[in-house]
């Protein structure tokens, strides 16, 4: 697994890639700490580039204070069994990625 920050404008991004699993969602919940200690007020998780993903790992992103973004299809298929909606679809149904930049 492999985690990079990112800004996407004063936002912070945590792209994340890879398998996330319970090892991978230890140093999630620690690099999200950092970020957090920036002062942001919400952060971003790309989570594009997870190849496979469980509970454990996930739950540090599962905050009111983070945003999933471009969800790989594995991520997408565990929110689904655990009965959560698809953050790829935002307030208006339209897909929630983020800006090309």
């Amino acid at each position: 697994m492999a985690l990079d920050v990112e800004w996407d404008g004063p936002r912070p991004v945590v792209v994340v890639s890879g398998e996330l699993d319970l090892v991978g969602g230890d140093l999630l919940a620690a690099v999200l700490d950092h970020v957090r200690s920036s002062r942001a007020e919400l952060v971003a998780v790309d989570l594009s580039g997870v190849t496979f993903v469980d509970t454990h790992g996930l739950a540090p992103a599962m905050q009111p204070d983070v945003v999933l973004v471009d969800p790989s299809r594995v991520v997408c298929r565990l929110l689904s069994l655990m009965g959560l909606p698809d953050p790829a679809d935002g307030p208006d149904g339209r897909p929630r990625r983020r800006r090309a930049g």
